[in-house]
């Protein structure tokens, strides 16, 4: 709502306007009414206003001198005159202030409305880019929270106060990673889960939410002292039925200070390790292991060096040693599991890696390719593509906020 005073020696003409318009559904809302502009000019002190709704012959000081001390103290101000009478001088004077519109009295309404309707496409695109910078510092604080580049609490207040985003930093929190079917053709799955998501955590909790690239959408959630477990798996019920597109929920373990919140980031990647590729749906949390099926550990087992050891060389035969099976059992146990074979599965996490590292704008192309076991940048950047039908290059354009990070 843009906030609104009104003016007029005549309070009939406050009370009014005031009462009778309706400014709600103008998307305006009156703070304050004056009889004259000294009173004007104290709720102008007082009050945060968008718009003078003034009248022209008051005693003392006219409208015309109240807008002109008025856009003194804040030049952002929009007016609107009112009249009891047109007059040609005053309405020259009007213009070289700025005011919006020029009112004859009695107000019609619809003129208002119009006057009003101007104000608020005016404000909406000064707001804009203030807004869109508002939305790229939070979004650049929360990649770097979980990335974890801070390395004080001090700098972590911080960027906190620069993004102008209050977190909790004095109660538990968890990191949630939810994972979706991404198409280039219809991205709205994306938007509806993070809506079905924030709704969801929102009614328990406070939470932060951003998309971290294609396919990907990471939550900051501070239950408020309940237990995330049953909150989270109600919310997973809610998402299975709401968004169309499967979903698979990743949660790490609670963190006390949000400088662990990177910690639990990654833990919540490694819940990806109970995972089956046919599990397409459903929720995972790192600290509560599902039931062991026959021949699972082996493959948990497999599955868990992988996600610790990707950025080093893994074959068939060293993982089959790290289970303590034979390879062609391995090929065959782990197949009948997951329904794909070890290093297809092997190279499913190393992009899954490598497009969450991409999001980091402080990591290099190179740093990313070793990070996920490839000495050769280029081809890694030829595996990325047969993967993901892109570069890494254009991924980590079409993903990256803009500017820099904090």
């Amino acid at each position: 709502m843009y906030n609104v005073v009104v003016v007029d020696d005549e309070m009939i003409v406050v009370d009014g306007l005031t009462s009778y318009f309706p400014w709600a559904d103008e998307g305006f809302q009156v703070v304050g009414g004056a009889a004259s502009a000294e009173e004007a000019l104290t709720l102008l002190d007082t009050h945060h206003v968008d718009v003078l709704l003034t009248d022209i012959a008051m005693p003392s000081m006219n409208g015309l001198e109240l807008i002109t001390r008025a856009l003194a103290v804040n030049p952002a101000l929009r007016s609107i005159i009112l009249s009891g009478y047109s007059d040609f001088n005053y309405a020259v004077d009007a213009i070289r202030l700025g005011t919006v519109g020029y009112l004859v009295k009695p107000v019609d309404f619809d003129e208002l409305r119009d006057a009003l309707r101007k104000i608020a496409d005016s404000l909406a695109r000064e707001e804009r880019p203030r807004l869109e910078r508002s939305v790229m510092l939070r979004e650049q604080f929360l990649v770097a929270l979980v990335f974890g580049h801070f390395k004080s609490e001090q700098s972590l207040r911080d960027q906190m106060d620069r993004a102008e985003l209050s977190i909790p930093t004095n109660q538990p929190g968890v990191v949630i990673r939810c994972w979706f079917s991404a198409s280039t053709d219809d991205p709205e799955p994306g938007g509806l889960l993070m809506g079905t998501l924030d709704e969801g955590l929102s009614e328990h909790g406070e939470a932060f939410l951003f998309a971290s690239g294609a396919g990907e959408v990471v939550a900051v959630f501070f239950p408020g002292g309940e237990d995330h477990v049953p909150i989270l798996r109600g919310v997973a019920e809610d998402i299975e039925k709401s968004v169309p597109t499967p979903c698979f929920i990743g949660v790490g373990s609670p963190f006390e200070s949000l400088l662990g919140a990177s910690e639990s980031f990654v833990e919540a990647e490694k819940s990806l390790a109970y995972r089956n590729i046919e599990e397409r749906r459903g929720i995972q949390f790192f600290d509560v292991p599902p039931p062991e099926k026959p021949g699972g550990l082996s493959v948990r087992t497999v599955q868990s060096y992988i996600l610790e050891h990707l950025n080093e060389s893994l074959s068939l035969v060293k993982l089959a040693d790290v289970a303590f099976i034979h390879p062609n059992y391995l090929s065959r146990l782990f197949r009948e599991r997951t329904g794909e074979t070890v290093m297809d599965y092997v190279t499913r996490i190393r992009m899954e890696r490598a497009c969450t590292l991409l999001r980091d704008p402080a990591r290099n192309i190179t740093d990313v390719s070793k990070a996920v076991g490839f000495t050769n940048p280029r081809h890694f950047s030829q595996v990325f593509k047969d993967n993901m039908k892109c570069t890494p290059t254009e991924y980590r354009n079409s993903v990256s906020p803009a500017g820099s990070t904090p």
